[in-house]
């Protein structure tokens, strides 16, 4: 019973697909997102879900934009198939997991479009801030 709940558990946050790789157009690039169906995402990744795309041994993070795509297809941005080691056309084993909350402001401080970096760099520095007003506060 207890491996059947893990099994449940761990299948919502991860998925492995045969899918044929496209490359996306100028605006999948800019929203450095992945174009996916419904079908071969976690359950629990939705539009707008951060996920990291493992494929041939090496991964990127991305952000799921469509509800749709085409079956059995996955569209990605060109500089990342090459960093993940395929070709437009190729049909490859491809692991979809959902990305954790360290994960998710790695991939925003790397992100192309400026506002999630900026964004992001003003949650650390205020987590910073915070951290160092806590400390204060209990040493004087």
């Amino acid at each position: 019973m207890p491996f059947v709940l893990w099994e449940n558990y761990f299948m919502n946050y991860s998925k492995v697909s045969e899918l044929k790789v496209c490359k996306g157009d100028a605006e999948t690039f800019k929203r450095n997102a992945v174009l996916l169906y419904k079908d071969h995402r976690p359950k629990s990744c939705g539009v707008g879900t951060i996920v990291k795309v493992t494929a041939n041994g090496k991964s990127n993070y991305h952000r799921i934009e469509a509800a749709g795509g085409r079956k059995n297809e996955i569209t990605l941005p060109a500089v990342s198939i090459q960093r993940l080691g395929l070709r437009n056309g190729d049909e490859a084993r491809i692991s979809i997991t959902k990305a954790n909350t360290f994960q998710e402001m790695m991939w925003a401080l790397n992100d192309i479009e400026p506002t999630n970096r900026i964004a992001a760099k003003l949650a650390i520095l205020s987590v910073c801030l915070g951290s160092l007003s806590v400390a204060l506060a209990i040493v004087l």
